[in-house]
């Protein structure tokens, strides 16, 4: 089983999207997984910061699945803001997507084994990771990172 996985805010968003019952279902049985099997779950101020932007109940509710999963919240660094930015230099995302970048620099600095998302567009696809981890590569940091969505963890 997979030690410590970053929560983006998409996982904790979904996990309450009646609109979306399978991804809900899915994240809910993620989080299942992580408090039988005693997984590490990690956040950065960046997700309590997208989550306080929610709508008061919504944001109010997934601060409660974040305080039942209770995960490390890091706080995030001049280092994880210079390497997110790195991102951005060298093409990943674009300036618009910089707190995707964000996300996946601080799971870095880490040195997380996966991070986890329903952004397809953005992060849980195989050229967005494989980037990412060259740009991590040329920079000198650990390239274990695993970018996906939770079916990945789940089917494992």
């Amino acid at each position: 089983m997979i030690q410590s996985l970053f929560l983006d805010t998409s996982i904790w968003n979904f996990a309450l999207a009646d609109d979306s019952p399978d991804f809900r279902d899915l994240t809910l049985e993620l989080f299942d997984l992580i408090h039988q099997f005693e997984s590490r779950a990690v956040i950065s101020n960046l997700v309590v910061q997208e989550i306080d932007l929610a709508p008061l109940l919504k944001a109010s509710r997934m601060h409660d699945l974040i305080a039942s999963i209770n995960p490390y919240v890091f706080e995030m660094t001049d280092e994880a803001f210079e390497l997110g930015r790195a991102y951005i230099t060298h093409g990943v995302l674009s300036e618009n997507h910089s707190v995707d970048c964000f996300h996946v620099a601080a799971a870095t600095i880490l040195d997380v084994e996966f991070l986890l998302s329903w952004n397809f567009r953005h992060l849980a696809n195989e050229n967005k990771s494989s980037r990412f981890s060259e740009v991590n590569g040329k920079l000198g940091y650990p390239n274990r990172l695993k970018i996906g969505s939770p079916l990945e963890v789940l089917r494992s």
